[in-house]
């Protein structure tokens, strides 16, 4: 992830769950963005948009808010992270890999 969190601050979605987001219709606004080459960008509150509605830039979320997203709009009743060895759902290698009912991402 692009934030260090250990001050407690949320973190954004990487850049390949961004584009994963966009293809399955997320269209919530937010802050942050990606542009197509995975370069990460924010800009402060008054500025928030929903960016996949650009060619070229993916939306940016929280990993909280793209969850919330995920159960709201795509009806994911329940969501696990299970460890593996290999690339999980979102495209990390060897970390955890988001397990669910009714795909989302």
């Amino acid at each position: 992830m692009d934030k260090d969190t250990r001050d407690g601050a949320l973190q954004n979605v990487t850049f390949e769950q961004a584009k994963r987001l966009k293809a399955v219709g997320y269209d919530w606004c937010c802050r942050s963005w990606y542009n197509s080459d995975g370069v990460f960008r924010s800009c402060d509150f008054s500025e928030v948009e929903n960016y996949n509605g650009s060619d070229g830039l993916f939306t940016a979320p929280t990993v909280a808010l793209a969850l919330k997203w995920c159960r709201d709009v795509k009806s994911v009743k329940r969501v696990s992270f299970v460890s593996t060895q290999t690339a999980d759902t979102f495209g990390n290698p060897s970390q955890s890999r988001l397990s669910k009912k009714k795909p989302c991402i």
